[in-house]
């Protein structure tokens, strides 16, 4: 099926697995056959990548912000460092910050917030090329209010909760080319289908291309460390999107239980987009031309805290 104009354009793709894959489409689609381009879409060059991670929801008597704690923040963000130093980054540009330190000057852009400083080096989420957060997460899909997803803080300065409608403007500029999320409905359909992640301007020098997130309500173990390193390692030079949805969905007895992890990738059309779900990696980023365009990849999966997501393969 091939519809157009803010609705879904929809075809089946098989590799490994069978998944579903919806296209946002603000351009007309007259190819009736998909063809995989592997290698022929520019990389990206950087003098450095820098990458920067943050495990929030600390929870104590003290939390400014009352959160519900995860637990293994250190933990789980040493998966992360270890992950990055070993595929080849440089100590100097790979960033931790827990607890207190998550705060969010660092995810808001100063266009959207006087106090935004994503651009800050060391800690601004727009400073860095690959940015992974740990923490809580939250969403509203209301015609009333809006669709966007929320993440919370750990360090009440400025404000507790951070929101794709309101503080994140990564599409504005910056280094930022890849997200990884760890953090329920960071990822939510709904908030994708209706433009919540299509933030303004969306081609004004923007490198940004990969936002890995969880649609539904996600999970926190205390094996989140090894899991982050096995995917970084796994996904160094490709599999950015689909190492993503294969070592982190979770399919369990029962209903409405899942974890579902779902990629979305930003991308001027439809080859650039499977490019870089399939090709693109941490170490071997793509640029995507445009951010007008996205496709949402996941496979067939129903989580608690959101619509199941079926794979609609015919008979």
């Amino acid at each position: 099926m091939y519809l157009v104009n803010n609705t879904y354009c929809t075809y089946l793709y098989k590799k490994g697995r069978r998944m579903l894959k919806k296209y946002k489409c603000s351009y007309i689609i007259t190819a009736i056959s998909l063809v995989c381009i592997c290698a022929t879409a520019p990389t990206m060059v950087h003098a450095a990548i820098e990458a920067v991670g943050f495990a929030g929801s600390y929870w104590g008597a003290d939390d400014p912000c009352n959160q519900i704690g995860l637990g293994k923040w250190a933990e789980a963000m040493e998966g992360f460092e270890d992950g990055m130093l070993d595929n080849g980054i440089s100590s100097s540009y790979v960033k931790t910050w827990i607890e207190r330190e998550v705060e969010a000057k660092d995810f808001t852009d100063p266009t959207m917030q006087t106090w935004g400083a994503d651009d800050t080096v060391n800690t601004g989420t727009d400073w860095a090329d690959i940015v992974w957060f740990r923490g809580h997460g939250g969403y509203t899909c209301s015609s009333t209010n809006g669709y966007y997803s929320t993440f919370a803080m750990d360090n009440d300065t400025n404000t507790c909760s951070i929101s794709t409608k309101n503080h994140i403007r990564w599409h504005y500029g910056g280094e930022i080319n890849v997200f990884v999320s760890y953090a329920c409905h960071s990822g939510q359909l709904c908030v994708w289908s209706h433009d919540g992640y299509h933030l303004p301007n969306p081609n004004v020098n923007s490198y940004f291309a990969v936002w890995n997130a969880f649609h539904g309500v996600g999970t926190a173990t205390t094996s989140d460390g090894t899991y982050y390193y096995d995917y970084i390692r796994s996904a160094r030079a490709e599999g950015i999107g689909d190492d993503f949805l294969d070592m982190f969905t979770k399919i369990k007895s029962g209903s409405d239980n899942d974890i579902c992890p779902v990629s979305i990738i930003f991308g001027i059309d439809q080859d650039k987009q499977e490019h870089i779900y399939t090709w693109g990696g941490f170490m071997d980023q793509d640029d995507p031309d445009s951010t007008a365009n996205s496709a949402y990849f996941h496979l067939a999966c129903d989580p608690a805290g959101g619509n199941a997501l079926d794979e609609n393969i015919p008979d």
